[in-house]
C-alpha cells in the first residue's frame, strides 16, 4: 500500500474520531445528561440515598454493577417515549451494600445521578417475602400511608428530571401486606402517545421504607406496536438464522474433513483454539456484560458452570469458523491470514503481526467513526430522540466476544470472505455478496428501530467497510480492530464527557492504544524481514513463511524435477523424425496429459524390408501408464527382429504383456505396415480406434477390424479375437492412427470432438502436407478445448500417399 494511501488514511480515521467526539454528548447513551461519573460518585449518591431512606449502611462492604438488564433499555431501543421525555440512560448503576446475617440494602442510580430504586431486606426478597393477602390494622397502615407518601414526594423531586413535570399519578395500590411489607403503589397517566405509562411502587417494612422503584409499564397500544414489529422483522431475522446455522454447520464439516485429511495442521486449531479460550477467558474475568450483571459468579457454582459452558460454546464456535476459513482460503489470500498464522505461534516479532496490531488502531477507528457518520444525513428523523443517542451501540463488533455480533462479523471475515474468495470466479458477484454478508453481520446488534433509510445506509457502509478492511489489512487486523472499537468508543466518550476520574481513565486508554500502535509501526518499519515480504510472491510467501509448507513444497518441487527428467526421457524414447518410405510422406505427434502418459507411437523396420507404424494406448494416465508405455515399445522392438508378420508380433506382444501385467493394464494398439510396391497398408487393431482413411474425393471412412487389446486374455483367446485389413492408397489420400484423447477431448462445456469433427478437419485438409494436416488436427483441438483442461493423452500419426519420396520432419 503507498504512503499516500496510509496517509490518507491515518487522516481519515482521526476526523472521524473527532466528529464523533465532538458529537459525544449527543450521540452517546450514557453521557446524554452531564458528564460520566465514576464508581466512587455512585457510590456516594446511594450512600445518601439509603441513609435518606432510614437505612444505616455505614461499614457494610460494598459492590458495584451496571445494571443493563432493566425495562429501560427496552424503552430506550424501541424509541417508543415521546420525544418530549428525556431518557437518562438505559444504563444505571446499582450499588449493593452488604449487611449482617443476609442482609442487603440495593440503591439503583441513573447515569445523571438520580436514585431510581432502593431496596432492604433478605438478599433473596422474593423467598422472605410472602403475600398474605390481609389487612392490616388502620393506624398501622396510616403510619406506613405517611412514610410512603413522604419517600414519595422526596424522591419524586429527584426522579423530576427523568420524568415529565406536568406527569400525575394515583394511588392503586394502598396499604397492601406482603408477609411483614405494606406495599403502596401509584401509576400516572399514560403518555400523550398511549403507549407507557410510569409506576412507582412503595413497601413499608417495620416503620422505614423497604422498597422504592420507579420503572415504566406497557400498555396495550406498545404491546400492538412491538407485535407488529416482531411480525415484519421476524421473517428477515428468521433467514439470518437460518444461514448462519447453515454456515456454522458447513464450517464444521469442513474443518473436520480438512483435519482428517490432513490438510488442515492439528496445530493451527490448536493454537486457535488457545487463543480464543484465554480471550474468552479474560473477558468473562474483566468486565463482560454477563460478568457485571453477576459479579460473584465465580463464587457460584452454578452459576459459573453455565457461564463456562456458554463461553466452551463460543470458542467452539469460533474455532471452527477461523479453522474452516484457513483451510478454504484461496492462493491469493495468503498474505489476508499471514498475520494469524503467526500471532496463533506466538511469533509477534513477525512484520505480519506488527502490522496487524497497528493497523488494528485504524479499523476501530473506522469501526467507531461509522455509525455516526452515515447518520449525519438523518438528523431530521432523529433529531432530539433516544433511538439517535442509541446510534452509539450500533458497532458491529458489540459489547463482548462472547456476544452474537462477534460471532457474526467473525464469520463473515474469517470464513465467508476466504470462502468467495476461493469459490466465486465472478469478481463482480464476489464483491456483492461480500458486501451483502459484511452488511448482514454488522447489523445483527445494530439498534433495531431505527428508520428503514438509516438502517439500511448504515448496513451497507459496515458491509463496505468490513470487505475493505479485510482486503486492505487482512484477518488479523480486522477482527482486532473490531474487538478494541467498543473500548476505543468509550475511552473516546470518557475523555469527552466524563468526571475529572473518568477523564484519566479515558485518557490513560487512548495514551496506551496509541503508544501500542505506535511501537507496533515502528517495529513493522524496521523489521528487516518486511521488505522481502512484501516483494515475494503469494506462492512464495507460503514458502518462506511455513516451514511445514515448505517442506511440502520443496518436496514438490523434487518431485516435478524428478517428473521433467521422465518427461525428458520419454520424449527421447519416441522417434525424432519418421522414416524414409518411398511414395509415403509421414509425420506424428505425441501430446501427454500430464508431464508423462501412456500413449505410444513407433516406426518399426521388419526384417522383410517393410516400415511399419505404431500407436498404442496404456490404460490410465501419469506414472504407471509411462513405465508399461515404456515396457511396450521395449517388448515391440524386440519383436520385430524375430518376426514380420504383424499377426505374429501382437500375439507375441499380447502374450509377454499379459505374463507380466495380469490384467492390472491394459494396451489398446494400432499397427499399420506399409508397402511400397503395391501402395497398400494392411492394418492391424488390436482393441484400438479405427484408422481414419480418406479418399481423393474427401470421402472419409473408419476401417474396423476385429481385435481386443492386449494382456487382457491368454493367446488363444485373443488370436481367435484378431483380424487384419487391408487399404490400397492412391495418391494423395491420406490414413491416419490415433488415440482416444482426439476423439474424446471435451470443452468447458463437456462436449466432446468427436469423430465426424475429426474426419472433417482431416478432409479438408487431405491436399496439405502430412506434417501440416498433423498440426491442423491438434490446432482444432485446442480452439475446440478453448482452455478447457486436458484429461487424456493426444496422439496422431498421418500416411499420406504421394507421387514421389517426400518425408515431413
Amino acid at each position: 500500500m503507498r504512503k499516500l494511501e496510509w496517509l490518507l488514511l491515518a487522516i481519515l480515521a482521526i476526523a472521524g474520531l473527532g466528529y464523533v467526539a465532538s458529537r459525544a454528548n449527543q450521540f452517546d447513551p450514557v453521557a446524554v445528561h452531564g458528564p460520566v461519573r465514576s464508581v466512587a460518585f455512585y457510590e456516594s449518591v446511594a450512600r445518601a440515598s439509603a441513609a435518606q431512606f432510614g437505612a444505616s449502611v455505614s461499614g457494610w462492604p460494598v459492590t458495584s454493577t451496571t445494571n443493563r438488564g432493566n425495562i429501560m433499555r427496552l424503552v430506550w431501543q424501541r424509541d417508543l417515549v415521546d420525544r418530549g421525555w428525556r431518557l437518562h440512560s438505559p444504563y444505571s448503576v446499582l450499588v449493593t451494600f452488604n449487611g449482617p446475617e443476609n442482609q442487603v440494602c440495593r440503591v439503583s442510580v441513573d447515569a445523571s445521578g438520580a436514585p431510581v430504586g432502593f431496596y432492604r431486606g433478605p438478599r433473596d426478597p422474593d423467598a422472605a417475602s410472602t403475600s398474605t393477602g390481609q389487612q392490616a390494622s388502620p393506624e398501622t397502615v396510616e403510619r406506613a400511608r405517611a412514610i410512603a407518601l413522604e419517600a414519595f414526594r422526596s424522591k419524586w423531586r429527584s426522579a423530576s428530571g427523568l420524568l415529565p413535570e406536568d406527569m400525575r399519578f394515583q394511588l392503586t395500590a394502598d396499604g397492601v401486606v406482603e408477609g411483614r411489607d405494606i406495599r403502596f403503589e401509584w401509576t400516572s397517566n399514560a403518555d400523550p402517545a398511549g403507549m407507557l405509562a410510569w409506576k412507582i411502587e412503595t413497601s413499608v417494612q417495620d416503620g422505614a421504607i423497604g422498597r422504592f422503584a420507579l420503572f415504566p409499564l406497557p400498555l396495550e397500544k406498545l404491546r400492538e406496536r412491538e407485535q407488529e414489529f416482531e411480525r415484519t422483522v421476524a421473517p428477515a431475522i428468521f433467514v439470518l438464522i437460518a444461514l448462519g446455522v447453515a454456515g456454522l454447520v458447513w464450517a464444521l464439516v469442513l474443518t473436520i474433513l480438512n483435519l482428517s485429511r490432513k490438510r488442515l495442521p492439528w496445530g493451527f486449531a490448536v493454537r486457535a483454539a488457545a487463543a480464543v479460550g484465554t480471550a474468552m477467558l479474560l473477558d468473562l474475568l474483566l468486565g463482560s456484560e454477563l460478568n457485571e450483571q453477576a459479579p460473584d459468579w465465580y463464587l457460584n457454582p452454578q452459576l459459573a458452570l453455565t457461564l463456562l459452558t456458554v463461553a466452551a460454546l463460543n470458542v467452539g464456535i469460533a474455532t471452527v469458523l477461523i479453522c474452516a476459513g484457513r483451510s478454504t482460503r484461496a492462493a491469493s489470500d495468503f498474505r489476508r491470514w499471514l498475520g494469524v498464522e503467526d500471532f496463533l505461534r506466538l511469533d509477534w516479532a513477525k512484520a505480519s503481526v506488527a502490522r496487524a496490531f497497528w493497523t488494528s488502531g485504524l479499523v476501530a477507528a473506522f469501526w467507531v467513526a461509522m455509525p455516526y457518520v452515515v447518520s449525519a444525513p438523518f438528523q431530521n428523523l432523529l433529531f432530539d430522540s433516544p433511538t439517535r443517542r442509541a446510534l452509539g451501540l450500533s458497532i458491529p463488533m458489540a459489547d463482548t466476544l462472547a456476544s452474537v455480533g462477534s460471532i457474526a462479523v467473525l464469520f463473515a471475515i474469517a470464513f465467508a470472505f476466504p470462502l468467495l474468495k476461493a469459490y466465486v470466479k465472478w469478481r463482480a458477484l464476489r464483491g456483492f455478496l461480500a458486501v451483502a454478508v459484511g452488511a448482514a453481520a454488522a447489523s445483527v446488534e445494530m439498534t433495531i428501530d431505527l428508520p428503514w433509510q438509516a438502517a439500511l445506509v448504515s448496513s451497507l457502509a459496515n458491509g463496505l467497510l468490513m470487505v475493505y478492511t479485510y482486503t486492505r489489512f487482512g484477518v488479523l487486523a480486522s477482527v482486532l480492530g473490531g474487538i478494541l472499537s467498543v473500548p476505543l468508543a468509550r475511552a473516546l466518550f470518557l475523555t469527552v464527557n466524563g468526571d475529572v476520574t473518568m477523564q484519566t481513565w479515558g485518557i490513560a486508554s487512548l495514551a496506551g492504544a496509541s503508544l501500542v500502535v505506535s511501537i507496533a509501526a515502528v517495529l513493522d518499519l524496521r523489521n528487516p524481514a518486511r521488505e522481502q515480504e512484501q516483494m515475494l510472491s503469494d506462492e512464495e510467501m507460503v514458502e518462506f513463511q511455513t516451514e511445514s509448507e515448505r517442506s511440502l513444497v520443496t518436496q514438490r518441487d523434487q518431485m516435478l524435477g524428478e517428473f521433467a527428467l521422465a518427461q525428458q526421457a520419454q520424449q527421447r524414447m519416441l522417434p525424432s523424425h519418421p522414416p524414409y518410405v518411398e511414395g509415403f510422406d509421414i509425420s506424428a505427434i505425441c501430446k501427454p496429459a500430464q508431464q508423462v502418459g501412456g500413449d505410444l507411437y513407433d516406426y518399426i523396420h521388419l526384417h522383410d524390408g517393410r516400415w511399419a507404424c505404431c500407436v498404442a494406448d496404456v490404460s490410465g494416465k501419469g506414472v504407471s501408464a509411462a513405465l508399461y508405455m515404456t515396457m511396450t515399445k521395449g517388448l515391440l522392438n524386440a519383436l520385430r527382429l524375430e518376426r514380420a508378420d504383424l499377426m505374429e508380433i501382437a500375439t507375441a506382444l499380447n502374450q509377454r504383456l499379459y505374463e507380466v501385467i495380469r490384467r492390472r493394464s491394459f494396451v489398446t494398439m494400432s499397427l499399420a505396415a506399409i508397402d511400397p510396391a503395391t501402395r497398400s497398408i494392411e492394418v492391424l487393431r488390436a482393441g484400438h480406434l479405427p484408422m481414419l482413411h480418406v479418399g481423393l474425393s474427401g470421402e472419409a471412412t473408419f476401417v474396423e477390424s476385429k481385435g481386443m487389446g492386449l494382456a487382457l486374455a491368454p493367446s488363444q483367446v485373443f488370436c481367435r479375437n484378431l483380424s487384419a485389413a487391408t487399404v490400397k492408397m492412391q495418391p494423395g489420400e491420406v490414413a491416419v492412427l490415433y488415440s482416444d484423447g482426439v476423439t474424446e477431448a471435451m470443452n468447458g462445456k463437456r462436449e466432446e470432438f468427436g469423430e465426424d469433427r475429426f474426419a472433417q478437419v482431416v478432409a479438408n485438409e487431405r491436399s496439405r502436407t502430412a506434417i501440416e494436416i498433423r498440426d491442423q488436427v491438434m490446432d482444432e483441438i485446442q480452439r475446440f478445448q478453448a482452455g478447457a483442461a486436458v484429461h487424456d493423452d493426444i496422439t496422431v500419426l498421418v500416411l499420406k500417399a504421394s507421387e514421389r519420396a517426400e518425408n515431413s520432419q
